[in-house]
């Protein structure tokens, strides 16, 4: 049974893993240079990979590494 701490688990893993093939390195429109990192990607789940879950990963501006994290879900069944 797919639970809370599955999908926080599969969120952790996704954002230590986040790398170069989700790292968004242009977005079409934007006129200047962000001054932080932005990933993007999908989350592998249920039996055989059988549904994904898209995520996105911006990076504080300030403190990547010591300032605290932030999930936000958005929708949900129904």
């Amino acid at each position: 049974m797919f639970s809370l701490f599955t999908l926080f688990a599969a969120i952790f893993v996704a954002v230590n893993a986040a790398g170069e093939d989700d790292l968004v390195k242009n977005v079409p429109g934007l006129i200047f240079q962000t001054n932080f990192k932005v990933y993007s990607g999908y989350l592998n789940g249920g039996k055989n990979g059988a549904w994904k879950m898209h995520y996105m990963l911006t990076e504080s501006r300030h403190d990547p590494t010591n300032d605290p994290l932030l999930f936000w879900f958005n929708g949900g069944p129904g």
